[in-house]
């Protein structure tokens, strides 16, 4: 299931822009741009926290989409998980800081000329 998720996330992510959504499984790197520009989580798409708002319905229409969040150490993946539910998104998984949320999922942290992209 990990796998898969991630593998549609790779898979899509260079298809991806602004106006695109994203897959029903994602996961989000709530980090500032310049943060994710350092290192990401394999897979991962950059939704910073401040741009998690009723806007974010575009790029995720689907309120059940699996979205799997993290940050440097947990404080905003929190935050941004309690604006989505708010948002009404009904699965919705804080994973912490990036280096546990890569440890709990057994993924790497991979630069941007990695083929990383950023989502604004």
């Amino acid at each position: 299931m990990k796998n898969a998720l991630f593998l549609l996330c790779t898979v899509l992510l260079p298809l991806l822009c602004s106006c695109t959504p994203i897959p029903m499984e994602c996961l989000i790197d709530v980090r500032t741009a310049a943060e994710f520009q350092e290192g990401s989580l394999s897979g991962a798409v950059n939704i910073p926290l401040d741009t998690v708002d009723s806007s974010f319905a575009q790029m995720i229409p689907e309120k059940d989409s699996r979205l799997y969040l993290y940050c440097r150490s947990g404080r905003r993946s929190a935050m941004a998980a309690g604006k989505l539910k708010k948002l009404g998104y009904t699965c919705v998984y804080d994973l912490g800081g990036m280096q546990e949320a890569g440890k709990k999922l057994g993924l790497p942290v991979i630069k941007p000329k990695d083929g990383v992209r950023n989502i604004d």
